[in-house]
């Protein structure tokens, strides 16, 4: 029996599909490696690129300007733009939920500000799917 699956697009939920649908759907980049996926009973939402053989070739991540603005989405209602700077340092003084989601545009793709931050607060801005350098 095929798993169904859910993924995120604009901000809503689409679904349920198959595991081949799903696939088709990676394969004509109608998903991207970072649209959040999940599977049918579980309530987590995960990167697609973390399932494993849905995308042949790994990512380009493009390095975004330090000064670019991000947007921040938090129970479904969308604020920003934000510089890096600013997500940063509200994420340390936890005006940011490590659960909220960033995206550097306002249609996503979007990730858990604690993955965002944990990966890519250094001295190196953080890398966006998508985005030119």
């Amino acid at each position: 029996m095929s798993q169904a699956w859910y993924y995120e697009l604009n901000g809503e939920q689409r679904g349920p599909c198959s595991s081949s649908e799903i696939r088709k759907l990676a394969e004509s980049q109608q998903i991207t490696p970072n649209t959040q996926v999940r599977l049918d009973g579980t309530s987590d939402w995960v990167d697609a690129d973390r399932i494993k053989g849905l995308f042949k070739i790994p990512p380009k991540k493009h390095p975004i300007p330090s000064k670019h603005h991000l947007f921040v989405r938090r129970d479904n209602v969308i604020h920003g733009p934000f510089l890096v700077a600013d997500i940063k340092a509200s994420y340390e003084v936890a005006k940011i939920d490590a659960e909220d989601l960033v995206s550097a545009g306002e249609n996503g793709p979007w990730r858990k500000v604690q993955d965002w931050y944990g990966e890519y607060c250094s001295p190196e801005p953080p890398p966006f799917a998508g985005t030119d350098p």
